[in-house]
């Protein structure tokens, strides 16, 4: 760690309250988020929050990779303006579900109808949306030896570590998730949660009855 990054953690952790009250607890908690991202900026590893937009992004691009063969190598024989207005399309799947259904792809999808497959949820439409950006980013990178690619791939004892964690989380059982997020009776957080969950089963391989996507 060079001098001034140690002088600026050090600053940080000075500045630490004794925790009396919510306002310290959370200004500490602040605090310690910060040194861990100026830590992790060292090391080149972004810090990601659980079941985060950029948690659930990662997932739906790995799912992409492992179960589609959507790989930077493959990615290379499309433009990458194709890959683009892919994004877009899902984009527009988010803001109007109802119109953009299967069978009616958005001027904007660049490929066939048979490939359009947009999902019933805003959010999972966002994800494939941010999926495809990272994808094209990923292109990017790998024709450049400076860049590092956008998402970190985990290991299969990662992801189902990780799923257990979500799963707990919710205080339910899959079985109960599953039967909730059918019937519209999840909070937002399990909610979300869910999403996830699904998107790890993709890459586990454990729900073969789904229809691939992306």
């Amino acid at each position: 760690m060079t001098d001034p990054i140690r002088e600026a953690v050090e600053q940080i952790k000075a500045e630490l309250l004794p925790e009396t009250d919510e306002f310290s607890a959370g200004w500490n908690a602040a605090s310690y988020q910060a040194i861990d991202n100026v830590t992790a900026a060292l090391s080149g590893v972004t810090v990601v929050p659980p079941g985060s937009g950029i948690e659930r992004i990662a997932v739906e691009r790995q799912r992409q990779i492992e179960r589609e063969g959507f790989t930077v190598e493959h990615d290379a024989h499309h433009d990458p303006l194709d890959l683009v207005e892919a994004a877009l399309s899902y984009m527009l799947a988010a803001e109007t579900p109802e119109r953009w259904t299967f069978g009616a792809k958005p001027p904007r999808w660049p490929w066939s109808a048979a490939t359009w497959k947009p999902s019933r949820g805003p959010a999972r439409n966002l994800e494939k949306a941010g999926a495809l950006i990272a994808a094209v980013l990923d292109r990017l990178a790998a024709s450049t030896s400076s860049e590092e690619p956008t998402v970190r791939y985990a290991t299969a004892e990662e992801l189902r570590a990780r799923r257990s964690e979500l799963i707990e989380s919710t205080g339910l059982g899959y079985d109960v998730l599953a039967q909730r997020a059918d019937t519209y009776q999840l909070s937002p957080e399990q909610e979300s949660a869910w999403d996830t969950i699904r998107g790890l089963d993709y890459l586990l391989g454990d729900r073969d009855d789904l229809e691939p996507e992306r």
